[in-house]
C-alpha cells in the first residue's frame, strides 16, 4: 500500500508506479498491509455487520492482548508522551463523528474518574480550540475508526495549529490522521467493512478504557487496588459477549415481537448515556420505518436531554 498524500498525482507507467506533486516526481513509501484477505471476506455470513457482530469477542482479545499488566497495575500502551507532560495536562479533549463520538463520550466520564483531569467531547464539525486554554497543558485526542473522516482531521489540525499535543484513537495503521498526529493508539478490532459500526465501536470504548486506567495510574488519579479490578473486568468482556451471541435466537424473538412499535426510549445514565446514544443510532441505520407522529430518538442528544427523557420516563 502507497499512500498519497495531499495533491499527490499517481500515474502507472509501462507497470511503474510514478508519484508526482505538481512538477516534481516524489517517493512515497510503501507499506505492507498485515490483514489476511479472508478478513474482508463474509466467511458464511449472509452480510458484513452480523459477521461483525460475532467478530467481537475476537476483536477485543485483539485489543486487550499484551496490554494489561495486573502486576504493576496498569495499561501497557506503547505511547511516547513524556511523563512529565501527561502529568501536566489540564484538559483532554475528544474531537470524533458519529459512533466515534459516543465512545469519546464514554472515555470522557472515564478520563474524570480515573485521570483526575477535565475532559470533553466534541463533534468534530463543531470543534473550535476556545480561548482560555492552555495549548501547552491541553491534549486532543482524534477519535475515528477509518482515520480519513474529514470533520476529525480538521479538527485536529486545528489543535495542533493553537499549539495542542494531539493523540489518535484508529483502527487504520497507516491513515491520514496517524501520519498528523503526536501520538497513535490502535484499537485492533481488525478490517471492518459494515458501515454501521460494531466490533470497533466495542473496541474504541475498551481501547479507551486502557488508556483512561493508564493515565490515571501516572497522575495518581486511581489506586492499584481499583485498577487491578477494573482491568480483570477488562479482562472478562470478551467472554460476556460471547454468552450474549450465544442468546442470538432470543434476540431475534424479541426483534420479531416488537418490530412494529411506533416508539422506542434509549434510556441511560452516567456510563451509560453514550450507549443509550449509540443504541438509538443502531436502531435508526438499521432503516426502520418510524409511522408519523412517533418520537423518534436524537443520536446527538446532549446529557440534559437524555436526563430529562429520564426523569419523564
Amino acid at each position: 500500500m502507497t499512500y498519497l498524500e495531499d495533491e499527490d498525482i499517481a500515474r502507472v507507467d509501462d507497470g511503474e508506479i510514478k508519484v508526482w506533486n505538481g512538477d516534481q516526481r516524489v517517493e512515497r513509501d510503501v507499506e505492507r498491509v498485515e490483514w489476511e484477505a479472508e478478513a474482508a471476506e463474509k466467511g458464511g455470513y449472509e452480510h458484513f455487520m452480523r459477521k461483525e457482530i460475532h467478530e467481537q469477542p475476537s476483536a477485543l482479545r485483539q485489543t486487550l492482548s499484551g496490554r494489561i499488566d495486573l502486576s504493576a497495575a496498569t495499561a501497557e500502551l506503547n505511547l511516547g508522551f513524556e511523563e512529565a507532560f501527561l502529568e501536566s495536562i489540564e484538559e483532554i479533549q475528544f474531537v470524533a463523528c458519529g459512533t466515534s463520538y459516543y465512545a469519546a463520550l464514554y472515555a470522557a466520564e472515564l478520563l474524570e474518574r480515573f485521570g483526575d483531569v477535565r475532559t470533553s467531547a466534541t463533534i468534530a464539525s463543531e470543534y473550535r480550540f476556545g480561548g482560555g486554554r492552555d495549548p501547552y497543558c491541553t491534549l486532543t485526542v482524534a477519535v475515528t475508526q477509518s482515520g480519513e473522516t474529514a470533520d476529525t482531521l480538521r479538527a485536529i489540525r486545528r489543535a495542533e495549529a493553537a499549539g495542542a499535543r494531539t493523540m489518535a484513537v484508529t483502527n487504520t495503521l497507516g491513515s491520514t490522521v496517524t501520519r498528523e498526529v503526536d501520538e497513535t493508539l490502535f484499537i485492533r478490532a481488525g478490517p471492518e467493512i459494515g458501515v454501521a459500526a460494531t466490533k470497533t465501536f466495542a473496541s474504541q470504548v475498551t481501547t479507551l478504557a486502557l488508556f483512561s486506567i493508564f493515565l490515571g495510574r501516572v497522575r495518581g488519579g486511581i489506586s492499584a487496588a481499583k485498577a487491578r479490578d477494573v482491568l480483570e473486568d477488562l479482562q472478562r468482556v470478551p467472554g460476556a459477549i460471547q454468552q450474549a451471541l450465544d442468546r442470538e435466537t432470543e434476540v431475534v424473538d424479541a426483534a420479531e415481537e416488537y418490530e412494529d412499535s411506533r416508539s422506542f426510549f434509549f434510556v441511560g445514565r452516567s456510563l451509560g448515556v453514550p450507549v443509550a446514544l449509540e443504541g438509538a443510532l443502531k436502531l435508526k441505520r438499521s432503516r426502520m420505518r418510524m409511522q408519523r407522529g412517533s418520537l423518534q430518538v436524537n443520536s446527538n442528544m446532549d446529557h440534559w436531554r437524555l436526563s430529562r427523557l429520564r426523569h419523564l420516563w
